[in-house]
């Protein structure tokens, strides 16, 4: 615990030598993380891959590591708050590491706050288990998107590629198939809508962990209004219309 002023962390760490040739791995674990609300610069779990070389030493500056602030540290694979006391089943790439690295699990704690009112439970971690990725996720993923297409590409080298996407503000999420390291989305919806995407490769039965999560925003149409019916309901934006302000 601690006060406005005060912060407690707790670091535990082990160095691992990834070889001398870069490669992918999969890092999993259990964790609990209790918070009433989710992750942020004041309380959480942060999971990174730092310099070994180091000198590591206790601190109560407020969610900050021996190597840097933890929003801005090197190789951050991930902040967890999950605000239960439940396990929860963690699985983070570590891509394109090779030597001796320092794995590091860092909780920090700054109660939010005047009169001690915001208490962030401490965490727990639990089955850790590193294993080189025999199915490496795509990387470097690039979206180019008109009014109704997307032109998506990615780097990789597997047998195909599950492509999973979705407009931000929906629930359901599409995925399509391709053999090539690109893909076009067709019949998207117009106007500065919103989509996040990511990748997963196909290697033989093997299927690798999601790439990163993109997002991109389908472009406004420009040309006169001709098609009818016209229907506007403003669910995304009114980035299409022009708009003119008077202030007295």
């Amino acid at each position: 615990s601690s006060n406005f002023y005060q912060s407690v962390n707790a670091t535990a760490y082990r160095d691992i030598d990834f070889g001398s040739t870069s490669s992918s791995f999969v890092l999993s674990f259990k964790a609990k993380v209790g918070r009433a609300d989710s992750p942020d610069t004041n309380d959480g779990l942060a999971v990174f891959i730092a310099d070994p070389y180091v000198h590591v030493e206790s601190s109560n500056v407020m969610h900050y590591t021996p190597w840097g602030s933890v929003t801005e540290v090197d190789n951050l694979l991930g902040i967890y708050a999950f605000g239960d006391s439940n396990w929860h089943d963690i699985v983070l790439p570590v891509d394109n590491v090779s030597g001796v690295q320092r794995l590091v699990f860092y909780w920090f704690n700054r109660q939010s706050g005047y009169y001690n009112t915001y208490l962030c439970t401490p965490a727990a971690i639990d089955n850790i288990v590193i294993e080189e990725a025999t199915c490496i996720r795509p990387t470097n993923l690039s979206a180019l998107p008109t009014t109704t297409s997307a032109d998506l590409t990615w780097d990789g080298t597997a047998d195909g590629y599950i492509v999973s996407y979705k407009a931000v503000a929906d629930s359901a999420v599409q995925n399509v198939y391709t053999n090539t390291n690109s893909y076009t989305l067709i019949g998207l919806v117009q106007g500065a809508t919103v989509y996040e995407w990511s990748v997963r490769s196909i290697c033989g039965t093997d299927t690798s962990i999601y790439s990163t999560t993109e997002v991109f925003q389908t472009e406004c149409f420009d040309d006169v209004i001709s098609t009818f019916p016209f229907v506007e309901e403003f669910e995304s934006s009114v980035r299409c219309w022009e708009q003119n302000y008077i202030l007295d």
